[in-house]
C-alpha cells in the first residue's frame, strides 16, 4: 500500500530545529530519517488504537491514520504545533499534554509511537513508565532516540540522548520482549521508468552497526513481537549534488558573519572605551566629591570653633558688664 503524506495544507509552524516540518524540510535526508520510522510503524498500525506521543505538527499521525489505524491520537506540548496538526489532519484527535504525565487512563492504546521526542524531556525514564501505563496488555511500543555517539552534538532542544544499548536496556526493563533497530543514513541510487512514483525495492549494501547508527529504535511488547521487515526511504541527492555551490554559499555566509563580527567587535571596543572613560570620570567626580566633603567638614569644624569662641567672648563680655555694674553701684553707695 502506498501511503501519501502530502496533504496540500501549508504549515503554520516555522522550522526552528525542534521538530520536523515537511513543507520546509522535504526532499532532504532529514525527511527520509523521519519518514522511515513512521512507515515502519504504519505496517503495524492497522485496526489499532494508536498514540503518537510527541506528534509535532501531526504529519506522522496522519500517515498512521491513512495506514488503517482504528483511531489515532496525537499528543504534543506545543499549542502552535497542535494547531498546525489539526489543520493538517482533521480526522485525527490531537491532545495537549506532557509526555511525563500522559492525560490518558491505563490500557488505552494498542500501539504507541514515540519518535524523536523522548530526548526532549527532563525525565525520559518516567516517559517510558507512562508509555507502558497507557498501553493495553500485549500492545506494541516503538520508541526512538538519537545516538549521542554519532548524532551531531549541540542540539539545544535535546536534554538526554540514549545510546542504542542504553535505550534497549531501559525498554527491556519494562517489557517481556524488546528488539533494537538501528537507523543509518545512506548514499544510494534508484533506477525507475520515466514518470514512475511510489516505493521501489531497495538493497541496502552497508551493514547495520550501532557504531554508525545515527538513531536507534526499540520495538517492544509483552506479547510476541510482529514480524517487521527493514525499510529504506530515499530522497533526491540534491544535498550532495551541489556541494560546491553549497560550500560557496557557506563561505559567503561565513564572510558575512565575519564582517558582522568585526563590526560588533569594533562597536564593543568603542563601548568599552566609552565605559572606561565614564569610569574615569566617575572616579574623578568621586575624588572631587570626597575633597568637597572634606572641605565642608573642615568648614563645619571651623564654624563650630568660631561659634564656641563667640559664645565665650559673649560670656566674658557679660561678666565684664556685670562687674562694671557692681563697681558703679559701689561707687554710688560710697558717695552717699
Amino acid at each position: 500500500m502506498v501511503i501519501e503524506s502530502e496533504t496540500g495544507v501549508a504549515a503554520a509552524s516555522e522550522p526552528s530545529g525542534e521538530r520536523f516540518i515537511p513543507e520546509a524540510m522535504g526532499d532532504s535526508l532529514i525527511e527520509a530519517e523521519h519518514q522511515v520510522r513512521y512507515r515502519l510503524a504504519a505496517i503495524a498500525a492497522g485496526d489499532r488504537r494508536v498514540l503518537d506521543a510527541g506528534c509535532g505538527v501531526g504529519w506522522g499521525s496522519l500517515l498512521l491514520h491513512q495506514a488503517g489505524a482504528a483511531k489515532v491520537t496525537g499528543l504534543d506540548l506545543s499549542d502552535e504545533a497542535l494547531a498546525d496538526a489539526r489543520r493538517r489532519a482533521p480526522d485525527v484527535r490531537f491532545v495537549r499534554g506532557d509526555l511525563q504525565r500522559l492525560p490518558f487512563g491505563r490500557a488505552t492504546f494498542d500501539l504507541v509511537t514515540c519518535f524523536e521526542a523522548i530526548e526532549h524531556v527532563p525525565d525520559p525514564y518516567r516517559v517510558l513508565d507512562e508509555l507502558l501505563r497507557v498501553m493495553d496488555p500485549g500492545g506494541l511500543l516503538m520508541v526512538s532516540s538519537p545516538n549521542p555517539d554519532v548524532y551531531p552534538p549541540g542540539n539545544p532542544f535535546h536534554v538526554h540522548e540514549f545510546k542504542p544499548s542504553d535505550l534497549l536496556a531501559e525498554v527491556a526493563k519494562r517489557f517481556a520482549h524488546a528488539v533494537l533497530w538501528l537507523q543509518h543514513g545512506h548514499i544510494g541510487a534508484s533506477l525507475r521508468r520515466e514518470g514512475e512514483r511510489g516505493p521501489v525495492p531497495a538493497d541496502v549494501l552497508a551493514p547495520a552497526s550501532s557504531e554508525g547508527a545515527v538513531y536507534s529504535l526499540v520495538v517492544a511488547s509483552d506479547a510476541e513481537l510482529p514480524v517487521l521487515a527493514g525499510r529504506a526511504n530515499l530522497v533526491s541527492s540534491h544535498q550532495i549534488d551541489h556541494l560546491a555551490a553549497t560550500a560557496e554559499a557557506l563561505a559567503a555566509d561565513r564572510a558575512s558573519i565575519q564582517v558582522t563580527w568585526e563590526q560588533v567587535a569594533a562597536e564593543r571596543a568603542s563601548y568599552l572605551a566609552e565605559h572606561a572613560a565614564a569610569l574615569a570620570d566617575a572616579a574623578r567626580l568621586s575624588s572631587e566629591v570626597a575633597e568637597l566633603r572634606e572641605r565642608v567638614r573642615i568648614a563645619d569644624r571651623d564654624r563650630e570653633r568660631a561659634a564656641a569662641d563667640r559664645d565665650r567672648a559673649l560670656l566674658l563680655l557679660l561678666e565684664s558688664e556685670q562687674e562694671l555694674a557692681r563697681r558703679v553701684q559701689s561707687l554710688r553707695h560710697g558717695d552717699v
